[in-house]
């Protein structure tokens, strides 16, 4: 076994653990609406189960062990998505219409959870593929990137105080050169860019 996995299985093992009770409180809240006890409270225990349900399957994608050959279908990912937006803070939009292969989508996720860190007061991202190369697309009205960071994805030095949050700066990359792939990022006044 390679241990260079064992993060990722690590992760993998925290997702699952995690959903379980996260759809049974879900499961719990629904019962209780159909029973007629509507409130604030109980809205608010529905967004927050939602909320941490999409976050779960996010990170499982994410930073969970992938198997081998496995694909995901668009359709997964648009819904995903929607459960995501639920928030208000970010849109984002999947613009891929066939399978894809879990090792690609990981790296266009990785590359979304990148610019939201730069979209402070929200915005949208969009992912699309245009032959063989991804496009991960950031719009908003304040984009605000910390270069230290943003240099890791172009194969510059790596950041040695880099922060739990933003840990997807330097999995990218590694996501990526088990692709051979590389990354470029270009920006605007109010969009900034990923593609590889």
């Amino acid at each position: 076994m390679d241990k260079r996995n064992l993060p990722a299985l690590v992760a993998s093992r925290i997702c699952h653990d995690i959903i379980s009770p996260i759809g049974a409180i879900g499961n719990g809240v629904e019962l209780l609406s159909l029973s007629g006890g509507s409130s604030p409270e109980l809205d608010l225990i529905t967004d927050s189960v939602a909320s941490a349900n999409s976050r779960v399957r996010l990170f499982r994608l994410v930073f969970g062990a992938t198997g081998s050959g496995q694909m995901l279908k668009p359709g997964e990912i648009t819904a995903l998505f929607r459960d995501l937006g639920k928030t208000g803070r970010l849109s984002c939009t999947w613009q891929v219409d066939e399978p894809e292969p879990r090792d690609h989508v990981r790296a266009a996720l990785l590359a979304m959870l990148c610019l939201d860190t730069a979209l402070k007061t929200g915005g949208e991202i969009r992912i699309s593929k245009t032959g063989d190369r991804w496009t991960v697309r950031a719009e908003g009205r304040t984009l605000r990137r910390e270069d230290g960071l943003w240099s890791i994805i172009e194969g510059g030095e790596d950041v040695s105080d880099v922060s739990p949050a933003s840990v997807q700066f330097l999995l990218l990359p590694l996501a990526l050169s088990g692709l051979g792939r590389s990354a470029t990022v270009a920006d605007g006044p109010e969009m900034l860019e990923i593609s590889f």
